[in-house]
């Protein structure tokens, strides 16, 4: 990576990538969303949903604006879409329902859908919003609801056919970023990702300056894959022509790896690298030949890959 010169630091992130399939309407509870809301209220409701047995509902019993965000950090692609089912009851002029999105962290956030309230009853029933995340292809985000208060007059109550319902939240054709590692390069521009699993991750790095952090750079993406075993067998049957011996055997997926020669004197005794033996490559499709200088009347042979 280009280092920056300035910095103290640098810092290089891992994060595996998962196809995200998930559907929020409440059916699990607040185990993948996190709700900052105030009075006493609850943030499910069973009474009014779109589908399933619940939903997520935001009211204003005081004037605090109330918070709905989803917890996966997501990779976005062209064909992204944000889907939501809402139903926007009682609300005053001052209230105002949002769907946001952040690219930066939470740091900001930017508006992809809202709504005012009508002063009245509202919606009569829930509807389908779709909004296209192709502005933000290649960008990794956050989403959140909001149920805004500007200034005015509000409903105070929390029944749920006042204020925000909300369900059956997907946000399709994105990929979830999980178990994200961040490790720190004090010096240089080199580092050695060795992934522990098949699968796709994010690579990126970002610079350290005296009392500050930037922001990440972009985003390198790597797809690991889990090789065939590499297998040796010996082939054919071994000559001797003096105190020379040959033998030929194959390797099976063969990488480039190197090939240790071991001997011992019986197949009980200690093995050791045979220093005078030489291995020849007989052909592209694995086939080699080990020959090896050995005076002794018998001797055993061990091939290792390293």
């Amino acid at each position: 990576f280009a280092p920056v010169g300035t910095a103290t630091n640098h810092q290089w992130e891992q994060t595996r990538l998962l196809t995200y399939t998930a559907v929020e309407g409440a059916e699990n509870g607040l185990n993948n969303v996190t709700a900052v809301t105030s009075g006493s209220y609850s943030v499910i409701i069973s009474d009014l949903k779109a589908s399933g047995s619940y939903a997520f509902h935001l009211a204003h019993p005081t004037t605090t604006d109330q918070f709905l965000t989803l917890n996966p950090v997501l990779l976005l692609h062209t064909n992204s879409q944000l889907t939501f089912a809402k139903r926007l009851g009682y609300a005053g002029s001052a209230e105002v329902a949002r769907a946001q999105i952040s690219v930066d962290g939470g740091v900001t956030w930017q508006d992809l859908w809202s709504q005012v309230g009508s002063g009245g009853s509202g919606d009569g029933s829930f509807s389908r919003i779709t909004n296209s995340l192709a502005a933000y292809a290649g960008s990794t985000a956050q989403f959140r609801f909001v149920y805004d208060f500007t200034t005015g007059s509000y409903y105070p109550d929390t029944a749920s056919y006042v204020g925000l319902c909300l369900d059956d939240i997907a946000i399709s054709n994105a990929e979830q970023e999980q178990n994200a590692t961040t490790n720190n390069l004090p010096s240089g521009n080199l580092f050695a990702f060795q992934p522990t699993a098949s699968g796709d991750y994010l690579l990126r790095v970002r610079a350290q300056l005296s009392g500050r952090t930037l922001p990440w750079g972009p985003a390198v993406r790597v797809t690991a894959t889990t090789l065939p075993p590499m297998t040796i067998q010996f082939a054919g049957t071994p000559t001797r022509q003096g105190n020379v011996f040959q033998v030929q055997f194959n390797v099976a997926n063969y990488r480039g790896t190197p090939l240790i020669v071991l001997q011992s004197p019986s197949l009980g005794g200690a093995w050791t690298t045979d220093t005078l033996a030489a291995i020849e490559v007989l052909n592209t499709n694995g086939l080699f030949r080990l020959s090896s200088t050995n005076s002794a009347n018998a001797g055993f042979y061990r091939l290792r890959a390293d």
